[in-house]
């Protein structure tokens, strides 16, 4: 977590979660103490849940975030495995440790740093939102796109600090996939910019089709943002990427068996 992949992905993160709150948040608790609502006796004060990163459904800095999840995701651990198999490392670490032992404390530490990486600007942005706006339930007319035909809408409306916890959770599980396949990626290409890159392209890939063709609930980008509503199950959702994990870590430690040391 002390590389400097690490760090750039989580500035990366925190600028983008720190510019929603200035730009959102804040505005939003000037609203509430100028008592605007007063007049408009219908609508209900601005609410954490509501203009929090993760539980807006319009926000352009969560489109933005979930957009570079993959880059901000891959860069922590999916570098330093590149670095050791093409710079000459390899060879050296092999000679202290078991090779079997090296590639599954990779893969594992890869997924991890992925979905911490992940979770804490949006773990930031959501306790700044709380600070600044009260905690009310959110109105089920005035809020986002969450409604009766998104999975879970029950919790949402009832304890929605819960709901979003949970949901930044799942979003830390879609970090650790991209994570891996990065570091899936470290045996395709000789370049590092490539290795962080397919990621992202791939997530734009299906992206794109899901918007041509419609479906914009099935977009990665669109059913990591709780707030968007999206009739994806988090929980079906989070048991494909698990079993999609598991699968690369055969892969990856197949492939790094038989892979040569320079």
């Amino acid at each position: 977590m002390k590389n400097s992949g690490t760090w750039v992905g989580l500035l990366t993160g925190a600028c983008i979660a720190l510019t929603q709150i200035f730009r959102e948040q804040v505005p939003a608790s000037l609203a509430n103490h100028t008592l605007f609502y007063e007049k408009l006796r219908s609508l209900q004060p601005n609410t954490a849940s509501v203009k929090c990163m993760i539980g807006s459904g319009t926000s352009v800095e969560a489109f933005l975030f979930f957009m570079l999840l993959p880059i901000i995701a891959s860069m922590p651990y999916a570098i330093t495995f590149f670095e050791d198999l093409h710079a000459g490392y390899l060879k050296s670490i092999l000679v202290r440790v078991d090779r079997r032992k090296y590639l599954q404390t990779k893969f594992c530490g890869s997924i991890i740093a992925g979905a911490i990486i992940t979770m804490l600007p949006l773990l930031m942005n959501y306790l700044f939102s709380l600070v600044l706006l009260p905690n009310l339930l959110p109105s089920s007319i005035f809020g986002n796109g969450i409604s009766i035909t998104t999975p879970g809408y029950q919790l949402y409306f009832s304890h929605p600090t819960v709901y979003l916890l949970l949901f930044i959770l799942f979003d830390g599980l879609i970090g650790g996939f991209y994570a891996g396949i990065a570091l899936l990626c470290c045996f395709l290409s000789d370049y590092l910019v490539v290795v962080i890159i397919i990621p992202f392209f791939l997530q734009l890939i299906w992206h794109i089709l899901c918007s041509v063709t419609g479906m914009y609930d099935f977009s990665p980008i669109y059913f990591s943002m709780a707030g968007y509503g999206s009739t994806v199950h988090p929980l079906y959702a989070g048991l494909a990427i698990a079993a999609a994990l598991v699968l690369f870590f055969f892969i990856f430690i197949k492939k790094g068996m038989k892979e040569d040391v320079q």
